[in-house]
């Protein structure tokens, strides 16, 4: 069981990029990434944090790469993705 709880206030900063490179007229790689910085900026007693603890469920590296496959079903364009 999960309790949501608010508390105070919190600083974030990070990069993200995402791009596609086409390897062909129909298959495309797509790469993408984020870093993240998230901290708690003042004490939250009730959580029992302080302020500079990273906030929770914030993953800090995220990575995704995948392929795109593009072709006609019917005469409309249509795409199949594998991440």
């Amino acid at each position: 069981m999960v309790i949501p709880l608010n508390g105070g206030e919190a600083e974030t900063s990070g990069l993200e990029l995402d791009f596609s490179v086409n390897l062909s007229d129909r298959l495309a790689l797509d790469v993408a990434g984020s870093f993240i910085s998230a901290e708690i900026a003042n004490d939250i007693a009730s959580l029992g944090a302080v302020a500079g603890d990273r906030l929770p469920n914030i993953a800090e590296e995220q990575m995704a790469v995948g392929l795109s496959y593009a072709f006609d079903i019917a005469s409309l364009p249509s795409f199949a993705r594998s991440i």
